[in-house]
């Protein structure tokens, strides 16, 4: 993953509406760590999915699939991850660890 901030448009769009929005020197919009309130990094994202609050499944996956096939048959570069199979979140065994159920 690419370290920075990850922003969806919808946010960028609501961050460019709000009052008082930071301009560089040149005039342009600026959304940097102290400009923007919110915002999901590598860290935080790639925590998400590992605890099975954010992924797919289903159609989905589907959807997901033929993204990556069009992006490759258009030769564009691509990383993918994906857990396959009945792992244990690490939600699930943090909660195990500290005596709690899984299920």
């Amino acid at each position: 993953m690419i370290g920075g901030m990850y922003l969806t448009r919808e946010h960028v769009e609501w961050l460019r509406q709000r009052p008082g929005l930071a301009t560089g020197p040149q005039g342009g919009e600026v959304f940097g760590y102290h400009t923007v309130p919110r915002y999901f990094d590598n860290t935080t994202f790639t925590q998400l999915v590992q605890d099975g609050w954010i992924g797919t499944r289903g159609k989905g996956s589907g959807i997901i699939r033929d993204q990556i096939e069009a992006s490759l048959n258009g030769s564009r570069s691509l990383v993918f991850a994906a857990l396959i199979g009945d792992e244990t979140t690490q939600a699930e065994r943090t909660r195990e660890g500290r005596g709690g159920s899984a299920g």
